[in-house]
């Protein structure tokens, strides 16, 4: 019989008609193997769940008075490289803001390493603040955006990740043609897929019209 590690405790959950609901004492049980969420219920019924779904639950973690679980944040625009410039630049308007602050910080990504260190504190960072699953822009460097692909996997969020495309307006060091964006996506969309893997997929994401031209649109 399957072994189930169940949470107890104040329980934020949507019923089926996508009402928010707190359960005052309710569990949440998962497969040990799979990760997957079995059930969130009332702690009452938690015997019958078992029944239910054949398994044994083994392991029951009591929550503590002031704490409580809720489904996962989305986040549905997130620019991974651009982390280390939160809070900064705010006085500036978005076109200054990137060519004083967001191309030269995305520039850095050329290096592999530094970048999945980078990507490393970025999503950690997004896990502690509970949003488990987020679309990234990456950079215009393939092997980087490979790897904030890799690093979503390891470290378990679900994440939809682009490698940026530009070719255009953009500075001499970060920008592409427009045969080397299309190549360099295909490469990684290719890549991304080989892991075949549900939790983290590839998604295009060319970073807006200014930077792109229509050659690369239709492409």
């Amino acid at each position: 019989m399957p072994a189930v590690t169940a949470y107890r405790g104040h329980i934020v959950r949507f019923d089926d008609a996508g009402k928010l609901e707190l359960l005052d004492d309710g569990i949440v049980g998962f497969d040990q193997e799979t990760g997957k969420i079995l059930f969130v219920e009332p702690y009452s019924s938690a015997e019958e769940l078992a029944a239910k779904f054949h398994v044994e639950i083994i392991d029951i973690q009591q929550l503590g008075r002031f704490q409580f679980l809720m489904p996962g944040l989305v986040d549905g625009h997130a620019h991974a490289p651009q982390y280390c410039n939160c809070g900064l630049g705010v006085d500036r308007g978005l076109l200054d803001w990137l060519t004083t602050y967001t191309f030269p910080a995305e520039t850095k990504f050329a290096d592999v390493e530094y970048a999945r260190s980078e990507y490393q504190r970025v999503v950690r960072r997004m896990l502690r603040n509970g949003t488990t699953t987020c679309v990234y822009f990456a950079s215009i460097h393939t092997p980087a955006s490979i790897a904030l692909a890799e690093t979503c996997h390891s470290l378990g969020q679900r994440a939809f990740v682009g490698k940026v495309n530009m070719d255009r307006n953009s500075p001499p060091d970060y920008v592409e043609t427009t045969a080397q964006s299309l190549t360099d996506t295909r490469t990684f969309v290719s890549h991304v897929l080989a892991h075949h893997t549900p939790l983290v997929q590839p998604i295009i994401t060319p970073r807006f019209t200014p930077t792109c031209t229509p050659e690369l649109m239709r492409g």
